[in-house]
């Protein structure tokens, strides 16, 4: 009776230790040789639970995390890296689109345009180069003439980065953030007051946030109205 206790403990156990030896990545940045161990090592943990074989199971796991941490290990070599890791595809040159990128890669002309804004590009004329990286994301660069102005081009010194404190989330007050702040309930109801609201209305609110400047500014739950601008693509 234990058996259905320890088995799964141990593939677990076993499979913890793999998976943080392995190293750490997010499923977007992972290369085909991840994902590979991914696959094999998920199949490996799980089939065990239902032939009850365990110990096989986590030797075998352990031996694919080997080969798997000596096929990294070799993709550092200049030479080797492109034979395990494929290189990145051109997908835009100049603007223009490269249609034998998007048929090596399988992917539509939907698709790029929507990573595009992704990365706030609407117009395939206005990027200079676009490629799809080896980990799967589009890096980007725009034309110089689209690239969003920086305030060393107009010879400014901006302001530090200020993160907006949530003081109200989906229509619950954040009380830790008004203690960090040494402030109560009462000072956000007068702060909501300047926008005509009164505590009653908190629950309509869906973010109220301490902005840069001192100030609360606040966001509605609202819904969008039929006009053009408001068009989203399917």
């Amino acid at each position: 009776m234990l058996e259905y206790f320890f088995n799964p403990l141990l593939l677990f156990v076993v499979g913890f230790i793999v998976i943080r030896i392995s190293g750490k990545k997010a499923v977007a940045e992972m290369t085909p040789l991840d994902l590979l161990f991914v696959g094999l090592i998920s199949n490996l943990l799980s089939e065990p639970l239902i032939q009850d074989k365990p110990l096989k199971s986590s030797y075998y796991g352990v031996l694919i995390t080997a080969f798997y941490l000596g096929m990294s290990y070799l993709s550092l070599n200049k030479k080797i890296h492109r034979f395990i890791i494929p290189g990145p595809t051109v997908l835009i040159r100049n603007g223009d689109i490269d249609e034998k990128g998007l048929q090596k890669m399988k992917m539509t002309t939907e698709t790029l345009l929507g990573d595009l804004r992704t990365k706030g590009y609407t117009n395939p004329k206005d990027i200079d180069f676009a490629a799809l990286e080896s980990n799967g994301k589009l890096s980007v660069i725009p034309k110089s003439s689209k690239r969003p102005l920086e305030a060393t081009d107009i010879n400014l010194t901006p302001r530090p980065e200020f993160i907006p404190i949530p003081l109200v989330m989906d229509g619950k007050i954040i009380k830790e953030n008004l203690d960090f702040l040494k402030k109560d309930i009462n000072w956000l109801v007068q702060q909501l007051n300047s926008y005509g609201k009164e505590k009653s209305d908190i629950p309509e609110l869906t973010l109220a946030y301490l902005n840069q400047s001192g100030f609360v500014e606040i966001d509605e739950h609202n819904f969008p109205s039929q006009n053009p601008s408001n068009y989203m693509p399917d």
